[in-house]
């Protein structure tokens, strides 16, 4: 039933059949086992390794990749040793993920929103799946009708599958897509919950992993980038980009490598970053710390620049990825953060619009619009709206 298709993904000298095909991002287990590898598996630049890698995942010997790739056997063996234990899946497996879902339980979603037609694919029709990107918790697959080379069938809605690295990343992108859930809930900013998310078993040479899918409608929009420039010792905005990510082009082995992108103009920057900013504000919740004498937590999604989290698509924004985990500020610093929002970059760093005031009215309706603070009851939720209150963000509480 699928035909995988694997998208150009190597970079200039590669030819993009899946026998060469490997990812270029460090999966999610690997990453918090670092501080465990011996110094001759460090030694070795994760750009070399990965190609290296995938191979013995998919049972080349060790001799053999080690001769072919010019690395060491005893380094090679130990990030081997490492990715088997955190149960990573090399880019040919997760191709093998994307079928195994499309041919087991693709058909039994059917009528469970996935209406027949052109959104997936009918019984004896061949399918296309498109590597689009692959990053520490998944890699992106798009699923396209029928046999083509990289261009939508007209009238398909296609859909794409988050298949994820390793049982790490697998219990991460299952928690950050119940966020998204609820997230969804609450503000039109963020894209509903995934359609399904599914286990399947892969087979290899050392025996079958299970296999996180999650399936959702394809959004074509385009990615939101920022530029910043450094002013009194913040970054501020300098200009918004948007950035179409076309399939078939090759992927980035240097994640601080930004393409260039269409710079959006003023006006739409600024609509662009008080919708990012809104959501956020709505969508957060009130918790009281347990052990900490009544002291307020806020938890609210932050989406991160420059990672694709959020795309441009129909004159509005869109979450498309939940972000990795909520932020959650004490109530004085959610405060602090109303009166002059931010948005974290890649690197955690906070990025400001430049004029912290034009907010303020994005901030008092997200404020109006959050659930919790209209409806919500406990004494997290009063402490909120007393706090809200003497700030001037809410109207004072009248009491009987």
């Amino acid at each position: 039933m699928s035909h995988l298709v694997p998208t150009h993904c190597l970079g200039p000298s590669g030819d993009g059949s899946p026998a060469e095909l490997h990812f270029r991002t460090i999966p999610r287990g690997l990453l918090s086992r670092l501080g465990s590898l011996p110094v001759e598996a460090l030694g070795l630049p994760w750009e070399a390794v990965a190609p290296a890698l995938d191979a013995l995942l998919d049972g080349a010997e060790l001799s053999t990749v080690a001769a072919r790739f010019a690395l060491p056997a005893d380094g090679l063996a130990a990030w081997r040793d490492a990715a088997v234990t955190a149960g990573v899946l090399s880019a040919a497996q997760a191709a093998l993920a994307c079928g195994v879902f499309l041919r087991e339980r693709w058909p039994l979603l059917a009528g469970e929103g996935f209406p027949p037609g052109r959104d997936w694919p009918s019984d004896g029709e061949e399918t296309s799946v498109w590597l689009v990107k692959d990053g520490h918790t998944a890699s992106v697959w798009l699923v396209e009708p029928g046999l083509v080379t990289g261009r939508e069938v007209p009238g398909s809605r296609p859909f794409y599958l988050n298949v994820a690295r390793d049982n790490e990343a697998a219990v991460e992108l299952t928690t950050s897509h119940a966020l998204l859930e609820r997230w969804a809930r609450t503000s039109p900013c963020f894209t509903a919950s995934p359609l399904s998310i599914e286990r399947v078993r892969v087979e290899r040479g050392d025996g079958s992993l299970e296999a996180t899918v999650t399936v959702h409608r394809w959004v074509p929009g385009r990615e939101l980038r920022v530029e910043c420039i450094e002013s009194a010792g913040r970054r501020l905005v300098a200009r918004l980009l948007e950035v179409d990510p076309r399939m078939g082009t090759p992927c980035e082995s240097d994640r601080r490598a930004r393409p260039a992108g269409r710079p959006l103009s003023p006006v739409q920057a600024a609509r662009i970053w008080r919708q990012l900013v809104g959501c956020s504000v709505a969508a957060a919740r009130f918790r009281e710390e347990p052990g900490a004498g009544g002291r307020v937590r806020v938890a609210m999604p932050l989406p991160v620049l420059n990672r694709g989290d959020a795309v441009y698509a129909d004159g509005r924004v869109i979450v498309v990825g939940a972000p990795l985990h909520e932020t959650v500020l004490d109530l004085a610093e959610w405060l602090a953060f109303l009166d002059d929002p931010f948005l974290p970059d890649e690197d955690a760093v906070g990025v400001h619009w430049p004029v912290p005031a034009a907010l303020e009215p994005t901030v008092r309706a997200a404020l109006e619009q959050n659930v919790e603070l209209r409806e919500g009851r406990g004494p997290a939720v009063e402490e909120a709206r007393l706090a809200l209150a003497r700030v001037g963000f809410l109207p004072a509480p009248v009491f009987a």
